[in-house]
């Protein structure tokens, strides 16, 4: 009796190109997720230093010389965010006070 070859995949082969397709597929998807956390993190970081810039800018021209604590949020455009000011003596030179703003994110 004579053998006739056939074209196609062994069962072994076809587990093992699943299994490789598998593991990049996994490995992609851990990674888009990662790089939308890291865009998440820095829209904050960018959104919060621009506000506390802002904050900075109205108490500068504000004028220092009513500086004390507060806090707050930043209105109808970022309701989620709030500041917080809290000026410090600065050692050296006792009638210079320094504003700390601090940038929120509400959860």
């Amino acid at each position: 009796m004579e053998r006739r070859q056939q074209a196609g995949f062994t069962l072994l082969e076809m587990m093992v190109s699943v299994t490789i397709i598998a593991i990049a597929l996994v490995t992609l998807i851990g990674s888009q997720s990662q790089s939308v956390s890291i865009a998440t993190i820095s829209r904050f970081d960018t959104t919060a230093s621009l506000l506390a810039r802002e904050k900075m800018t109205e108490l500068a021209l504000g004028g220092f010389d009513d500086l004390s604590s507060g806090d707050g949020d930043f209105g109808e455009d970022f309701p989620e965010y709030t500041w917080q000011v809290s000026p410090t003596l600065v050692k050296r030179i006792r009638a210079l006070l320094k504003p700390r703003i601090c940038c929120e994110l509400s959860t």
